[in-house]
């Protein structure tokens, strides 16, 4: 209802849309689950003599045929979200871009929410500010099509890591320092005793970009901004590296339940 008094909507504006529908979707899943399990509890207590059969028009009954397959069939998986998202920037871009993935079954409950955010704005990030076009990746040596990997790993006992990496452009310490003045986040004084990861960690201060121009995707300076805030918020820290012309990555550490939590942002 929101969006539809507005005259002027881009991309970001359906971001919370899809999230809240993901959200629905799953607790309709969570209640046709539990309906099943009504049913299984009073089917076995009928066999066993303790209830007398269920009625045609008892709830566990009407439940158990409205419920399951449609409600399982609507929800969409991380990784059919993201390679769903990243064919829509990357073709809004003008880019050629091959999303990777890995471990994403394995994101526990808990993390499960804030992880598919940070995915929605690294992907669009990666393939908006970091995968070249396919004429700039010939003239520097590449493949015409990028590529975007995101891999979440479980094996270290302290805390779960999220990677993104893509291989494009890289980070450029000098653009950085330039756009944070040009956007009034710097003065001339301050941009030029930035070292490298005191640029780096610009980037994710709220209404900074890169972009030359406001698009669907970037220049509107929310991204990286909203995942630092997600990362904070579960008690988790980001680290940077990258090389210009070569890639970027970021490592995301969210601590286990058991673990202490540590909470900070870090370039490297």
């Amino acid at each position: 209802a929101a969006l539809r008094e507005r005259s002027d909507l881009a991309g970001d504006d359906f971001i919370p849309v899809v999230v809240k529908l993901d959200g629905l979707l799953k607790h309709l899943h969570a209640v046709a689950t539990m309906h099943e399990r009504m049913d299984g509890m009073r089917s076995a207590a009928a066999a066993a003599g303790d209830l007398p059969p269920a009625r045609h028009g008892d709830t566990a009954i009407i439940a158990a045929q409205l419920a399951p397959a449609p409600v399982r069939a609507a929800t969409p998986s991380l990784e059919a979200m993201l390679r769903r998202l990243a064919g829509e920037v990357s073709a809004a871009g003008g880019r050629e871009v091959r999303l990777v993935t890995e471990g994403l079954e394995r994101i526990p409950a808990m993390y499960a929410g804030p992880v598919r955010d940070i995915c929605i704005q690294m992907v669009r990030n990666s393939i908006a500010h970091g995968i070249e076009t396919a004429a700039e990746r010939v003239a520097a040596g590449k493949p015409t099509t990028g590529v975007v990997r995101i891999r979440f790993n479980d094996d270290n006992p302290q805390e779960f890591t999220l990677l993104i990496e893509d291989d494009g452009q890289g980070l450029n310490p000098a653009q950085i320092r330039d756009r944070a003045r040009d956007r009034g986040l710097l003065d001339a004084e301050q941009a030029a005793a930035l070292d490298r990861s005191g640029a780096y960690r610009l980037i994710f201060q709220p209404g900074f970009s890169t972009a030359a121009e406001v698009t669907e995707h970037a220049g509107r300076g929310v991204g990286l901004d909203v995942v630092n805030a997600a990362v904070r918020e579960c008690g988790g820290r980001i680290g940077i590296a990258t090389t210009p012309g070569k890639y970027t990555r970021f490592k995301i550490g969210l601590p286990r339940r058991d673990a202490q939590p540590k909470s900070q942002s870090s370039a490297a």
